[in-house]
Parts: structure tokens; C-alpha cells; sequence
């Protein structure tokens, strides 16, 4: 049987030294221990329970639920596969569903025809819910950061598709937060995301201490405005997001 050391486990999984050994410290995987010296040994076994972690992760599974379910002789490497597998079917579905839209659209114009009337009800809904977020957060941005600041935001002139991937990047930070939640915010894990979070701050002010001063103020009033589309901009409802803001911040003042 071949077993690998931490450190090539680590390589082979894509997981941190330190992650390793936060789930061993959680009861998540038991590693062989050498007799000898002490030193840890992974094999095919922590293989399948790594895969059975990450996998409840994706499906939004905090590490303190997955130790139970862990636990549970009912949850096994196929069941565990086959929700993760139902889960990204899913996305995947909602994604084409756009892209075959825009791709029709596309295709539609450039031969000269009209775009028949479900196409357009579809690529509306997509646009005009961009908009109104836009226009509904205007005079929360106008309460919360200076003209200047306000004019430095607008002459960055960010693509579409960079704009698209900062938001889907922080929909992921959060989404990973959130399967955190209820475990240690100095854990590696939650350091990592604490980080992250950090980078995410400083690219969207610039780097600027007064527009982040601006950005606290505005997400300590986000009952004040995030309700109404917390699921467009946080990817999860209000309650879920004001409880991984919380975890994100007690993350950062453990770092």
C-alpha cells in the first residue's frame, strides 16, 4: 500500500501542511503514526475521507456538521460524490442557460432577425436586475464615500468581465466562510479567507484607508440596504451573510 508524508499528501490533495493538521486536531483524519519517530502517514483511506471534506464543503457544510455527518456510517464516498455532482448539475444548468441566451441573441442580430420574445424577456431579467441593484445602492454609496472617492470608483473603468469576476470572487470568499462557520476563526482555514477577505477590501478602494473607512461604515448598516438583494450580491440571505461577516471579522482580529 503506498503512503505518503504530510508533505506529499499535502501536494497531492492541494490542501495546506497546516489544514492536514487542523482536521487531524478536529478528528477529521487520522493519519499513521510512525512507531519509530512519530511521523504521520497517509494513505488511500485519508484519500477518500479528504474527498468526503472537500465535497460537503462545496455543498456549503460547516466543518462542525461535518464531523457529525462524518460520523455517520450512512454517509459514504458515492452519496456524498453524487450530491456534489446533483449540486454542481445545477450550477452548471443556470450557467448555460445564460450562455445559450446570449449566444442566441448573438446569433439572432448578426444574421438580421429579431429576438423573439422569450430571448429578450430573459436577457432583460438579466440586465435590468444589475441595474437596479446599481440604482439602489447609489445613495448608499453617495452616504458612505466622498465625491472624490466616489469619482476615483468610476475612473478605474473596469470591464465587464473584471467587475463579473470580483463579484463571483466574492461570492466564493463568502460561500466558503459560511461552511466555516461555528469553528475557530484563527484556524488556518479561516485565516486564509481573513486574508482573502483583506485583498478583496484593498482592491476595491484602491487601497485608499479613507474608502475603506467608507466601506465599514456602509456594510455596519447593511440592514439598512442589503435585504432586497442579498441573494444577487452575497450569493445567501441577509442573516447568513450579517453571520459570515461576523466570522470574517473576529477571523481578522485573531490574525
Amino acid at each position: 500500500m503506498i503512503m505518503f508524508s504530510v508533505g506529499e499528501f499535502a501536494k497531492k490533495t492541494g490542501l495546506t501542511v497546516r489544514t492536514l493538521h487542523y482536521y487531524e486536531e478536529r478528528g477529521l483524519l487520522s493519519p499513521v503514526r510512525s512507531q519509530d519517530n512519530g511521523r504521520r502517514f497517509y494513505g488511500n483511506a485519508e484519500l477518500k475521507e479528504v474527498q468526503k471534506i472537500v465535497s460537503l464543503k462545496q455543498l456549503g457544510f460547516s466543518l462542525s456538521e461535518i464531523e457529525n455527518l462524518l460520523r455517520d456510517p450512512r454517509v459514504s464516498l458515492p452519496k456524498v460524490l453524487a450530491a456534489q455532482l446533483e449540486a454542481l448539475e445545477t450550477e452548471k444548468s443556470e450557467v448555460e442557460g445564460a450562455i445559450k441566451s446570449l449566444k442566441t441573441a448573438i446569433a439572432a442580430l448578426k444574421e438580421g432577425n429579431d429576438l423573439d420574445i422569450r430571448t429578450l424577456t430573459k436577457l432583460i431579467r438579466m440586465t435590468t436586475m444589475t441595474e437596479k441593484i446599481t440604482k439602489d445602492l447609489k445613495p448608499v454609496y453617495e452616504k458612505h464615500f466622498s465625491k472624490d472617492q466616489m469619482k476615483e470608483f468610476a475612473n478605474r473603468k473596469l470591464s465587464p468581465k473584471q467587475i463579473r469576476e470580483y463579484n463571483d470572487g466574492w461570492k466564493t470568499l463568502l460561500c466558503d466562510a459560511k461552511a466555516l462557520l461555528g469553528t475557530d476563526p484563527s484556524a488556518p482555514e479561516a485565516q486564509a479567507l481573513a486574508e482573502q477577505t483583506q485583498k478583496m477590501i484593498e482592491m476595491f478602494t484602491g487601497g485608499n484607508p479613507d474608502a475603506e473607512t467608507g466601506l465599514k461604515s456602509m456594510y455596519s448598516e447593511v440592514d439598512e440596504w442589503g435585504g432586497k438583494h442579498a441573494e444577487a450580491m452575497f450569493g445567501m440571505s441577509l442573516e447568513d451573510f450579517k453571520k459570515v461577516q461576523k466570522f470574517l471579522h473576529a477571523a481578522q482580529m485573531a490574525g
